[in-house]
């Protein structure tokens, strides 16, 4: 028996739960760093995954000790992560099949992420997964980063369902907080 669940959305975030990018943004986080003349492991990231970016780089700097320019920094990890996106980004185990399985079934799928929508237009254009998706929210279309619900609750009122009709898939304490403050 096939499954066909009518006005279901599925709710899916994309760093770490489809494609395997967190690892390769923790070593250009930690690489810039190295450029400022201070090591730091790409694993630290994985302490601040899911925190909005000012978050992200506070840690890093602390971390690092070093003291640049934020915006000049994200710019030369911007190179870095471009660079490991076009050369080892992969989706992540079984998401190509999911999402396929998904719109077979006709379940409405969403694509809720806190990223800047740079990193998320080069990761679905990346992955072929631009269409796959009814709307997609990144971080410019909300003002409050997760844990705070805006994205998910966004996500809600344009695709005119509920949470009752919703799932969220998440791979973050930040994430599974706003999915859980959405309802």
């Amino acid at each position: 028996p096939r499954l066909v669940v009518a006005n279901f959305t599925l709710m899916v975030d994309l760093d770490g739960t489809l494609v395997d990018s967190e690892p390769l943004k923790g070593l250009a986080l930690a690489e810039t760093c190295g450029q400022y003349a201070s090591t730091v492991s790409p694993a630290i990231y994985a302490e601040v995954m899911g925190s909005d970016w000012s978050t992200v780089l506070a840690h890093f700097f602390r971390q690092a000790g070093i003291h640049p320019d934020p915006d000049e920094f994200t710019e030369q990890f911007r190179h870095r992560y471009l660079a490991y996106l076009e050369t080892r980004l992969q989706l992540t185990q079984g998401a190509e099949s999911f999402l396929a399985q998904a719109s077979e079934r006709k379940i409405r799928l969403a694509l809720v992420s806190s990223a800047a929508p740079w990193m998320v237009d080069k990761i679905l254009a990346l992955t072929g997964l631009k269409d796959a998706f009814e709307i997609v929210i990144s971080q410019a279309d909300v003002t409050r980063h997760k844990p705070n619900p805006e994205a998910y609750l966004l996500a809600l009122q344009r695709l005119r369902t509920t949470p009752m009709d919703s799932i969220v898939i998440e791979d973050s304490t930040s994430g599974l907080l706003a999915a859980h403050g959405a309802g």
